[in-house]
């Protein structure tokens, strides 16, 4: 046998041994990712493009609304400081929680 065709019996034996292990390693799945980084940047690409275009134009379903009210009877010792009622900030809160 020729010296090529010895080489190419180790390579055929090497790969049916690869085969038969049926591993696949991180490097195998980086090169499909990098073989078809076109499509799916470009796949990517158009659903974020339909996104916006699709928010934009839907009409809102949803109307959040916030009120605020005044405080009713009496308040605690904690939200009259807060609020400014009595003493002011802090010396409210303490002078209230302790009955100075």
């Amino acid at each position: 046998m020729s010296q090529n065709q010895e080489e190419e019996q180790k390579a055929g034996m090497e790969k049916q041994e690869v085969m038969k292990n049926d591993e696949i390693n991180r490097l195998d799945y980086i090169i499909v990712l990098l073989k078809w980084k076109k499509l799916i940047a470009g796949v990517t690409l158009a659903f974020a493009v339909i996104s916006v275009v699709v928010s934009i134009i839907m009409t809102p379903i949803f109307r959040a609304e916030t009120r605020i009210l005044p405080p009713q009877g009496n308040t605690s010792s904690l939200a009259a400081g807060m609020l400014g009622q009595g003493a002011s900030g802090l010396a409210g809160i303490t002078g209230g929680s302790f009955g100075l």
